[in-house]
């Protein structure tokens, strides 16, 4: 890709909800990868405006979701379509603006991408006052709609889907503002992963039904769901994720201790992408980032319990294009596996339908996206 404007990208992303960091680390990659002269600026807007608080404002949402998810899905309901609620609501969560035009004026990006919703109120309500003029993206992060990510003077929209777009365009937003590019997602779902070299380096079987359990490190899967694998009377492969959580990595090492199942109690990863592609089955909540993560890999999904908000919204998605299976609960879960370990055209079902839905080029394409809009700047600069 031939750019040669020089300057910083500015990519603002929240902790609140891990995939607004992993879109904008796949963007900074991206940048790094094809504008080398280009140089990516991330910035964790909890850390930013309130960094005193920034680990406790994450916890205080995953509590929040998990211990009031009525009352966080009430929120989202009323607040999904703009109105005077909803605008006061937000006006409160983009306080802080302040400190964000100190840093562009610091750093002087050439363009603006937000990857959490919150971000781009803040640059949008910049920009409509005049304090900044260069090109604002909003990448949105789910499968659904919602007003906290539809703002005035962005410039370009990157979402999911058409489906999204099409979304987006019946309350007002011009066509031509939305790209259904599919989510950014890091350099590693873009390659082809080689099946029988990845179950090597785990001292994994290819031939084997191997499920991946991701979520579990935030405590979004109850304890009786991963209890309930021992009733499968077939032993499985079984690769269980659990983030930073060493205590839950440790209670789950002894609780498999003497598992039927070939377990393997993994901590934080960075190749999340070698993991979906020798999986069967990847069992998660259904959070956007991840289930582009899977879709790209051909990962059929297992969503189980999806919170009020987001969440639901995204399981309506796997639902109607049907590239996963739901469980409401963990019996649910023991169902559905003991379902496709009898019936594997299931799985091959699911997997032709992901097809159509992937989009691994998606980083790339935002980044095609922005360089039109620099360049537009640019030349209207100069006339």
């Amino acid at each position: 890709m031939k750019f040669a404007y020089r300057g910083k990208v500015l990519l603002l992303s929240a902790s609140i909800g891990d995939g607004h960091n992993q879109v904008a680390r796949a963007m900074s990659e991206s940048i790094k990868d094809y504008l080398p002269r280009l140089e990516p600026v991330t910035v964790d807007l909890t850390t930013l405006i309130h960094p005193a608080f920034s680990k406790i404002s994450t916890f205080m949402y995953k509590q929040s979701i998990k211990k009031l998810p009525q009352l966080y899905g009430y929120l989202y309901r009323k607040t999904r379509i703009q109105s005077t609620f909803s605008t006061k609501l937000h006006s409160f969560f983009i306080m802080g603006s302040h400190s964000i035009l100190e840093l562009i004026q610091a750093i002087k990006p050439v363009a603006i991408i937000s990857t959490h919703p919150f971000a781009a109120g803040m640059i949008s309500k910049l920009k409509e006052e005049g304090a900044v003029g260069i090109p604002a993206i909003t990448i949105i992060t789910d499968y659904g709609d919602h007003s906290y990510w539809v703002h005035p003077c962005t410039d370009q929209y990157i979402v999911a889907t058409q489906q999204l777009k099409r979304k987006l365009i019946d309350i007002g937003i011009e066509a031509y503002k939305i790209q259904a590019t599919g989510i950014p997602l890091k350099r590693g779902f873009s390659k082809r992963v080689s099946k029988q070299g990845v179950c090597g380096k785990y001292g994994l079987s290819p031939h084997k039904f191997t499920l991946l359990v991701m979520g579990g490190g935030d405590g979004f899967f109850p304890k009786e769901a991963f209890q309930q694998l021992e009733t499968l009377s077939t032993p499985i492969q079984l690769m269980i994720v659990c983030g930073k959580n060493d205590k839950l990595k440790d209670s789950l090492q002894r609780a498999f201790a003497y598992s039927k199942h070939d377990v393997r109690i993994m901590g934080y990863m960075d190749n999340i992408h070698e993991l979906m592609a020798i999986s069967n089955l990847v069992m998660t909540k259904p959070g956007g980032v991840t289930m582009s993560e899977a879709i790209a890999m051909g990962a059929p999904l297992l969503v189980s319990s999806p919170l009020p908000g987001q969440e639901q919204d995204n399981s309506l998605f796997i639902e109607q294009s049907g590239i996963g299976l739901l469980a409401n609960n963990s019996t649910e879960i023991i169902d559905q596996l003991k379902k496709v370990l009898l019936n594997p055209q299931i799985l091959t079902t699911i997997q032709q339908n992901m097809i159509k839905h992937q989009t691994k080029f998606a980083a790339m394409d935002t980044i095609k996206v922005t360089v039109q809009l620099m360049k537009h700047a640019k030349t209207e600069k100069i006339g």
